[in-house]
């Protein structure tokens, strides 16, 4: 989407990264970090005030694997797995995040989960530890992990929600007005 970064633009509930910070902390995950990029001091200025660490890819420009990558080393502790979130869905939801561990736990700790809406695949993305490091071993690029999706069929797991939310996203405006857009920051 050209013009203004669309993670500052401006909803009902604030901005988009803000409004996708705030959700992850309500969930029951133990750890945030944000992976800035384009704009960071912007992106980073929005989330000062909230409990998260914020870390900067000096690589965005390659592309999603590389944020991916910068915010597991980020982690500061072991965890059984971690999450992967796009900060331009304007109706992310800690209760999606919530049924994602959930799913996870009933599982043998190794399953990748994902939301699904109509059979669709949404975000975020819940992967186990135990993937830690084919993703750092991974070349970076502008696909995120779908890689392991193929290499790990097995192991994925849908948890069907009853909104679309888990699949729209902030792409072009008509996007963003289409979900009450107010104006950019």
């Amino acid at each position: 989407m050209g013009g203004p970064n669309k993670l500052l633009l401006r909803l009902k509930s604030g901005t988009l990264v803000g409004h996708t910070a705030d959700e992850l902390l309500k969930a029951s995950l133990s750890e945030v970090v944000a992976v800035t990029g384009h704009d960071s001091q912007n992106v980073d200025d929005e989330l000062r005030s909230r409990e998260l660490k914020r870390v900067f890819n000096p690589h965005f420009a390659v592309g999603m694997h590389s944020s991916i990558r910068q915010g597991i080393l980020a982690l500061e502790k072991e965890h059984d797995a971690f999450m992967i979130c796009l900060a331009d869905q304007p109706d992310f939801d800690a209760k999606v995040l919530d049924l994602m561990v959930e799913g996870f736990r009933r599982s043998a700790g190794d399953a990748i989960v994902f939301p699904t809406y109509r059979g669709a695949q949404g975000h975020p993305v819940l992967i186990p530890a135990v993937y830690r490091e084919d993703i750092l071993a991974h070349e970076d690029g502008d696909f995120g992990c779908a890689y392991l999706f193929k290499k790990y069929p097995e192991k994925l797991v849908g948890i069907p929600v009853e909104s679309d939310r888990v699949v729209v996203d902030i792409d072009e405006p008509q996007d963003y007005l289409r979900h009450g857009g107010l104006h950019a920051t």
